[in-house]
């Protein structure tokens, strides 16, 4: 028998397939900051802590990246982590330190999880 496939996928692995592979998107739950939390240059004040955990049934390593955006929209400060293989849930933290270059006004922190696919 001959079999002729016009569509041709190269799974994860390496292995020709005429299936597509599926990507089931991250889920993150976020439980750091709290919303209206307040920050300062004085010290004790002056670290913000993303935190959470990330979980990806694709069992794939996840970015985690974190924007901190001024009332404009701009982002001011980007930090990032790669959280390994969290079919699980897996916890993640990043730490923003507030510096004379972050003036006093309101924030928001845009938090995203990419698994690359």
């Amino acid at each position: 028998a001959l079999y002729l496939y016009t569509n041709l996928y190269v799974d994860s692995v390496g292995r020709i397939t005429n299936e597509a592979e599926s990507n089931v998107l991250p889920v993150l739950n976020i439980t750091s900051p709290q919303m209206g939390s307040a920050y300062s240059e004085v010290a004790g004040y002056n670290i913000i802590t993303v935190a959470g955990t990330i979980t990806d049934v694709d069992n794939d390593d996840v970015i985690v990246t974190a924007k901190l955006k001024d009332a404009s929209g701009t982002v001011v400060a980007t930090e990032s982590t790669t959280v390994n293989e969290c079919k699980v849930a897996e916890k993640f933290t990043l730490t923003f330190s507030v510096t004379s270059e972050i003036s006093e006004g309101k924030y928001s922190i845009e938090v995203i999880a990419d698994d690359g696919k």
